[in-house]
């Protein structure tokens, strides 16, 4: 729960723990310090990470959204307990750590496992048509290997869930798409990558039916998963599953149901095995070896925007408006600000290099905290 209003907080782009061990390794956004009890100390900072490059205010100081830290630490608290009614993450609860760093950083910790290895994709579903598909379905490409229905455009619902994996790709790379077939066949368990597969589409649908509920949009949704070492505590509790592929069948239809797509959409995704993945989720149940980690539920993670944004774009497409579209249907409640426009004054984008500054609008920023706070608030408090 927010104890103050992260607007109106000083911003934070270093952090200076003593005492505690830096975690090794380059991080845009976070800054990571090792516990005595060996856990995770993550602190977020209120740097902005799209694109791997620099980014400036219109003065020419780092740009920041207000409150940016402490609002991306909220999102992820109530993403990952939310996420484990379906399976294990890394979350640990922060108040016992609390003490161990700054007054100025508390609002920004979040407290993770350690894990063994980190699952090297980037593991993303889409029931929208928004950003690169977008582009694709106008030019007639395949997403991943699949096809999309002719005639779709920015802001359109997809027929069924799309799980559309990529590569992790080093700093200033942009992420690969990777067949579902190659997906499939780079993992040496055929059940793990089918669970991985089926639990990405499952939590998407599960947090696009919460967003829709409170009045919001959740068009897309990127997540990482992590393996651990088994035995481990398994903070999987809030729900007991059997598994059973009844029951599973039965989930994703109704979740389907609530993410706004057909009840079987689900059952239309290539090369998704039913069988297979609820023999990993019986035994992940069990030994909470994989588990859900990084952001989860946030507006980092993927897209949120107001549902009345969502269907007065939609009209305004199908009126033959497309220009006027677009200011609604780009209007995200998240750092696709950043990208549009970086994108729109060619300061920034995947082709250029990765230190190169954008500078962003002042109103942008201001924008931009306004309708993340307000889209926070939205999720955790009830619209």
């Amino acid at each position: 729960m927010l104890r103050m209003n992260p607007l109106n907080t000083n911003p934070v782009f270093e952090v200076n723990v003593e005492g505690l061990q830096e975690l090794a390794g380059e991080r845009k956004v976070r800054r990571m310090f090792v516990a005595p009890d060996r856990r995770l100390l993550d602190i977020a900072t209120d740097r902005i990470g799209a694109f791997d490059q620099p980014h400036v205010t219109e003065k020419g100081e780092p740009a920041h959204y207000a409150g940016k830290g402490i609002i991306l630490t909220e999102f992820s608290k109530w993403g990952k307990k939310e996420a484990m009614f379906l399976m294990p993450t890394d979350y640990i609860d922060p108040e016992p750590y609390k003490e161990l760093i700054p007054e100025e950083y508390r609002d920004r910790l979040s407290v993770h496992e350690p894990a063994q290895e980190a699952i090297k994709f980037e593991f993303i579903c889409r029931t929208g048509c928004e950003g690169s598909m977008a582009e694709k379905a106008a030019q007639g490409k395949l997403v991943c290997g699949q096809e999309l229905p002719k005639g779709l455009a920015l802001g359109d619902v997809l027929p069924r869930p799309y799980f559309t994996p990529t590569t992790k790709a080093p700093k200033g790379q942009k992420d690969q798409d990777i067949l579902i077939q190659d997906y499939l066949g780079l993992f040496r368990d055929e059940e793990m990558a089918q669970y991985l597969y089926g639990m990405t589409v499952l939590l998407h649908l599960r947090n696009k039916w919460m967003a829709r509920i409170c009045g919001l949009d959740r068009p897309d949704q990127k997540m990482e998963f992590f393996i651990f070492d088994s035995g481990m505590p398994n903070n999987y509790q809030q729900s007991r599953f059997d598994w059973s592929e009844t029951e599973v069948a039965d989930t994703f239809g109704r979740f389907c149901l609530g993410a706004g797509l057909a009840h079987d959409s689900w059952r239309e995704m290539p090369g998704f095995d039913l069988a297979k993945f609820c023999g990993f989720a019986k035994k992940n149940q069990k030994s909470g070896q994989v588990r859900l980690g990084d952001e989860f539920g946030s507006t980092d993670d993927g897209r949120y925007r107001s549902l009345q944004d969502t269907f007065l774009g939609r009209k305004l497409m199908k009126d033959g408006k497309p220009d006027l579209a677009m200011a609604f249907l780009l209007n995200y409640l998240c750092k696709e600000f950043f990208r549009t426009v970086s994108k729109e004054t060619g300061q920034g984008g995947y082709e250029k290099k990765a230190s190169q500054k954008v500078v962003v609008p002042d109103w942008v920023l201001a924008e931009t905290s306004k309708r993340n706070l307000r889209a926070l608030l939205m999720l955790t408090q009830g619209k």
